[in-house]
């Protein structure tokens, strides 16, 4: 009989499915099913099935909800024969048919290798049927995901790996790790450390595959910013040799990469200065563009050149196997975490104190950098913190984060602005006066953004209970 398999596919946790319909009065069927599949040619499969004393052969093609399906019953002399012929595991499971609110459910239950593994499928007249369905909540407490779309869950993708997948869902996000409350600190910063190493591979090489691209070097910066940031506030922790070392050559990999930044700031926000300027000394912008432009080229292949160098791959490479110091005792992370949270916080307290209209524009950057600290640090625990507390305390962190951010920029591009005023190339009297025209802009923007600071700071003073708390239940 050929026709459309139309069918919901719900990954449920291991369970009893005798036990949960009997707790739910609900009557089954229960069938003992076997099967194994063909070599596959081009997009279709072909499965041969025994349910109970009834034996089927099936060729399907196709993925996800909607599949083509032409199904036949054999002798159980065919069903023998192409056995020897089989590709991969060969399943058998339980499978509990029952009717609930007018729908026909099939509860599948696999054993030998699959033993843990279930499945809920409910199959449908026509698409428009399944893509509104919505699950009874009586299966609610048995269902882990919805695995409907997930070619790694069909049966024919089992018996190829003889592996049970991971579900989205649980799947390893880029930057989070596992870890428990009272795991062992090394063995944690260990992971961490890794994690980080990892992350620093990914994006040098996706640098290295497209260097002109902004945002991939600003991830590999960021990366760079972020192992430096946790390796310091761990760094009691570590053989101080070991700990010199890495953070010699992260600083120094670090500078690599900050030229190359710097102009793409200042080319990003070279069109508002620009429409600030008189109509008749805009002209003399055109010449510094130029200018960014063959910086940035040229910068392009060292950055390349970069992700290729020795110290950024032997860093790598070394990162992710920590050393650690004999004096440091061993205890749980999350008094480590908690201890490390109340010095940071601190630290920014102290220094955010001293924060006046006469500080030095140093004082603010040095400010900037402990709220990073912070910020990566909270990003890292997220394990002993949760998703949404992590959210929100990042979504307080927000505002302060983008006031100091925002005057970094003033003060790079002040800074490179400076370098360039005596080059060649614009040395004319149009450009000038435009530079000095777009430093004057910037100077009053900079005087103003750090009384932004200064507030900013005074909101997260007030509102840093949010923050302290973070690893409380």
């Amino acid at each position: 009989m050929e026709n459309m398999e139309i069918e919901r596919k719900y990954l449920l946790k291991p369970c009893a499915p005798k036990r949960f319909l009997c707790s739910k009065k609900i009557l089954y069927r229960k069938n003992f099913i076997q099967q194994y599949y063909l070599p596959k040619l081009d997009r279709e499969y072909v499965r041969y099935r025994r349910k109970n004393d009834t034996y089927y052969k099936t060729i399907k093609s196709g993925e996800g909800m909607v599949r083509e399906e032409y199904e036949s019953i054999v002798p159980k002399e065919e069903f023998d024969r192409y056995l020897k012929e089989h590709v991969g595991a060969i399943i058998e499971k339980d499978r509990y048919v029952f009717d609930y609110g007018g729908m026909t459910y099939e509860m599948d239950r696999f054993r030998h290798d699959f033993k843990g593994l279930c499945y809920l499928e409910i199959e449908f007249e026509n698409e428009e049927e399944a893509e509104h369905f919505v699950l009874p909540e009586v299966f609610a407490s048995l269902v882990e995901a919805d695995v409907t779309e997930d070619v790694r869950f069909t049966n024919a993708h089992l018996c190829m790996t003889g592996l049970v997948p991971v579900p989205e869902k649980h799947a390893r996000s880029e930057g989070e790790l596992a870890f428990e409350m009272f795991d062992g600190s090394r063995k944690v910063i260990t992971s961490i450390m890794q994690d980080l190493a990892s992350e620093l591979e990914r994006n040098r090489k996706a640098v290295y595959e497209n260097s002109e691209d902004p945002e991939t070097l600003h991830r590999l910066r960021v990366s760079l910013r972020k192992s430096r940031s946790i390796l310091g506030l761990f760094a009691p922790f570590f053989s101080e040799k070991w700990y010199r070392v890495h953070d010699r050559e992260l600083s120094y990999l670090m500078e690599q990469t900050d030229a190359r930044r710097d102009i793409d700031v200042l080319l990003k926000n070279l069109p508002g200065y620009r429409s600030l300027l008189p109509g008749r000394v805009r002209k003399g912008l055109e010449s510094l563009r130029i200018l960014l432009e063959e910086q940035k080229s040229t910068l392009d292949l060292d950055i390349r050149l970069l992700t290729e160098s020795e110290p950024l791959n032997y860093e790598i490479s070394m990162f992710g196997e920590p050393k650690f110091s004999d004096i440091k005792p061993e205890q749980p992370i999350l008094f480590v975490a908690m201890a490390i949270m109340h010095e940071q916080i601190s630290e920014i307290i102290h220094r955010g104190k001293r924060l006046t209209s006469r500080s030095k524009v140093h004082a603010y950057h040095k400010l900037r950098i402990e709220y990073k600290k912070l910020r990566y640090f909270i990003e890292t625990m997220q394990p002993l913190i949760g998703s949404k507390k992590e959210h929100k305390a990042l979504k307080r962190l927000k505002k302060t984060q983008t006031a100091f951010g925002i005057l970094h920029d003033y003060q790079v591009q002040q800074k490179l602005l400076f370098s360039m005023k005596e080059h060649p190339a614009l040395r004319k009297k149009v450009e000038q006066k435009a530079l000095r025209g777009v430093l004057k802009k910037i100077e009053m923007l900079k005087e103003r953004q750090e009384h932004v600071c200064r507030k900013a700071f005074d909101h997260f003073l007030h509102k840093r209970t949010t923050i302290e708390k973070l690893f409380f239940i």
